[in-house]
């Protein structure tokens, strides 16, 4: 059994309900993408089309959702633009997000930690890797 496996079956044990997942990106094929990997009894999915959109959502219910997955660039609102206006209300400061973006530059990566991102991907994810990393920032938070 895959470490990562275990670690969300023994978190699930304990929350008892399954892991409530934003998905924030513009692009539809990986809002689709991701909802494909999140597919299934231990995640709900929800998405959002930018971080206006996302934010609104957030805004309505602070406690919804236990993890983020951010793109970085979108029209109205970029993800670091969310993260800036999540960390302005306290509720919202919990939630881990990890931003998976297109850009991978060095510089990039440095913004959206000092931006408070739990942690940074390139696209294109694999599955397992994206897995992990929302176990361990469940693990964390």
């Amino acid at each position: 059994m895959k470490s990562s496996c275990l670690l969300h079956r023994l978190w699930k044990k304990n929350k008892k309900t399954p892991v409530n997942v934003l998905v924030v990106d513009d692009e539809l094929s990986s809002r689709t993408v991701l909802s494909n990997f999140l597919s299934g009894s231990d995640y709900h999915c929800q998405t959002a089309e930018n971080g206006k959109q996302a934010l609104e959502l957030l805004q309505s219910n602070p406690k919804q959702f236990d993890v983020i997955i951010l793109d970085r660039l979108m029209p109205y609102m970029s993800g670091l633009e969310l993260l800036k206006e999540m960390h302005r209300v306290p509720a919202l400061q919990r939630i881990p997000v990890i931003m998976l973006t297109g850009m991978g530059e060095k510089d990039d990566i440095i913004d959206a930690i000092e931006a408070g991102v739990f942690d940074y991907l390139t696209k294109p994810v694999e599955k397992e890797l994206l897995l992990n990393l929302i176990d361990r920032a469940l693990k964390t938070s």
